[in-house]
């Protein structure tokens, strides 16, 4: 009798610790990085079509304008201060580039964007941008939630 309640303890002892390791597993492999939600997949395609393709990669008016808030402000650091750029002065600086190397290769753009905070309509998102795999800039942008759609409202930046 003492053996068959011996191996009853075993056998209980073994599914315990299968138990024990079952749930550890599962603990740890829901710890992991939460799935992207709509909403960041949403910002992360506005700042990508917006800023990466419409000023880097097509110099593109539309793309900045459909993804930028009309009243977009881009701080820019000179010597002793900042200065502010307007959405349409930045368009329009990209467009008289984009003409003035009209024949000019591109060189291949790239950008690894990560949101860095959101809270219910607001978001900040860092951006390292990359031409010919040199990093060129690591930019912070401030998007709101307009309606249905994130709208580039604010950038400041460092150039490499």
């Amino acid at each position: 009798m003492a053996c068959a309640i011996r191996a009853n303890v075993e056998r209980l002892m073994m599914n315990r610790s299968a138990v024990v390791l079952a749930l550890l597993i599962l603990a740890l492999s829901t710890s992991a990085a939460p799935a992207e939600t709509k909403d960041d997949a949403a910002i992360r395609e506005a700042v990508d079509r917006a800023y990466v393709r419409g000023v880097h990669v097509d110099a593109d008016p539309e793309l900045m304008r459909g993804g930028m808030h009309e009243t977009f402000i881009m701080y820019v650091p000179v010597e002793g201060g900042v200065t502010q750029l307007t959405r349409d002065a930045w368009i329009e600086r990209i467009a008289t580039a984009k003409a003035r190397a009209a024949d000019a290769p591109r060189p291949k753009t790239t950008a690894d964007i990560t949101i860095l905070d959101r809270t219910e309509n607001a978001a900040v998102v860092r951006v390292k941008l990359f031409r010919d795999g040199k990093q060129i800039f690591t930019d912070y942008i401030s998007l709101y939630q307009v309606g249905a759609e994130w709208k580039l409202v604010g950038k400041i930046f460092q150039r490499h």
